[in-house]
């Protein structure tokens, strides 16, 4: 079996590097997997309550908000080892015994988008609290950035499926704030677009307790 090829998003703080998270599986059968490194280890959070708001658009469509408040967000007993986005939009997560929870999550299926898609949102803690890596263990496909593009506060880190089979291919437009993009893979169809984002507002703010990841069920 040909060995896959695993992108390694690592962040470099006060001259020391550290795992953020991983993707693999790309390369098999556009099944998408992405590991979130933790130290301790990451115990999946469910959300008891979700303010949801939606404001009309000029152009007719509805822009839906979702406010979260820490409060709301509870510890499980289920310690997360991946999380498995498939092609027919089925999404589920894994732990190290291979037992799955939350399976059956329906998304959209990649063949029915037509430019682009954000399966999920990554909202990492500080960096400094994630496993350590050396600089002689980098690998040609680590992606290192330094947190104090960041400003050393808050950042999400955004994952996309592009349609890559039409041309010209859109990809998602850019924000204000700072935005680093990375391409992790493509083939025919598909292109696995990565990007690490900081809005203006989220400057000088405290990382968050946990890492959160966010998976979108509906397309936008």
């Amino acid at each position: 079996m040909a060995k896959q090829n695993v992108w390694r998003l690592i962040f470099r703080n006060k001259n020391k590097l550290y795992k953020i998270c991983n993707f693999w599986g790309w390369d098999k059968d556009a099944t998408l997997n992405i590991k979130i490194y933790s130290n301790p280890s990451n115990k999946l959070h469910k959300i008891r309550k979700i303010e949801q708001t939606e404001t009309p658009n000029p152009n007719g469509t509805i822009k839906v908000s979702q406010k979260i408040l820490f409060d709301d967000i509870v510890p499980t007993d289920f310690s997360v080892n991946k999380h498995t986005f498939h092609p027919n939009g089925i999404l589920h997560t894994t732990n190290l015994e291979g037992e799955k929870n939350e399976l059956g999550i329906k998304s959209i299926p990649f063949d029915k988008i037509e430019t682009f898609h954000c399966l999920t949102i990554i909202l990492p803690k500080n960096p400094s609290t994630y496993p350590e890596i050396l600089e002689k263990e980098l690998g040609k496909n680590d992606v290192v950035f330094d947190t104090e593009i960041f400003k050393n506060s808050p950042f999400q880190i955004n994952v996309y499926i592009v349609r890559g089979g039409k041309k010209p291919v859109t990809f998602p437009p850019q924000e204000l704030g700072i935005n680093a993009d990375i391409f992790c893979g493509e083939n025919e169809t598909y292109i696995l677009f990565v990007r690490c984002k900081q809005t203006i507002e989220n400057i000088g703010k405290p990382f968050p307790p946990y890492t959160f990841i966010g998976k979108f069920i509906q397309n936008p």
